[in-house]
């Protein structure tokens, strides 16, 4: 029931507090492999979000001794590329969103290697692509000119 003496503008001011208080949970993509990281703190940046993702994401996977780097994280639903240094209070929208990290992985073991390799050399140059429901779609590759 609302106050008939209250201000609408304290009644908004209210509302803002506690939608900024509650906790929030955000789903990182990585592939097939979604991983859920809680965002409690209001000052959680992307790269601390990127950071807290790739812990649970090797644990996920049991890939603990693999070198994972994210290269940049999107907004699954729009595309727009976030910036590492903003607050994921700011750039994110928890109700109907989630996250796509586009990310390097390594395995140290030498065997591991040599299973996800192929005969083909690997491409040189910018590799140009575009994301969607969390598939990346590679539209273009350069290749640098050959020495022949």
């Amino acid at each position: 029931m609302v106050n008939a003496t209250e201000s609408p503008k304290l009644k908004f001011k209210k509302m803002r507090y506690q939608k900024a208080s509650m906790k929030r949970r955000v789903t990182v993509h990585f592939g097939d492999v979604r991983v859920v990281v809680p965002c409690q703190d209001e000052n959680t940046t992307v790269a601390d979000l990127a950071e807290a993702a790739i812990i649970r994401y090797k644990k996920a996977t049991g890939k603990m001794e693999s070198d994972v780097r994210i290269q940049r994280m999107q907004c699954i639903s729009d595309e727009g590329i976030l910036d590492m240094d903003d607050k994921i209070v700011d750039v994110f929208d928890d109700v109907k969103d989630q996250i796509l990290a586009i990310y390097d992985e390594q395995s140290p073991n030498a065997s591991d290697a040599a299973d996800c390799t192929s005969a083909a050399p690997a491409p040189r140059g910018p590799v140009v692509g575009r994301v969607r429901d969390s598939v990346v779609e590679i539209v273009s590759l350069e290749n640098p000119p050959s020495e022949s």
